[in-house]
């Protein structure tokens, strides 16, 4: 489990974290965690505003992913 996220997170060198990855698993994991949150305090959540932001956040990282590779480490 601890290399497929590793191999998720990192650049094609398999070592170095890409920053654009993290911050696009981040968005993720705080979202389903206020999804959460607010079925459990009963409060409500606009998921669907949150995901219009979180969408708009990753279409930039997968641009910026695009614009990266061209300097990312070789392996």
């Amino acid at each position: 489990m601890n290399q497929v996220v590793k191999d998720i997170l990192t650049g094609i060198d398999g070592q170095s974290f890409a920053i654009v990855k993290v911050l696009g698993f981040a968005v993720v994991l705080v979202f389903i965690l206020i999804e959460v949150a607010a079925f459990i305090t009963g409060k409500p959540f606009d998921g669907q505003a949150y995901g219009i932001g979180a969408g708009a956040a990753i279409a930039a990282m997968g641009g910026a992913i695009k614009l990266s590779e061209t300097s990312e480490p070789k392996p």
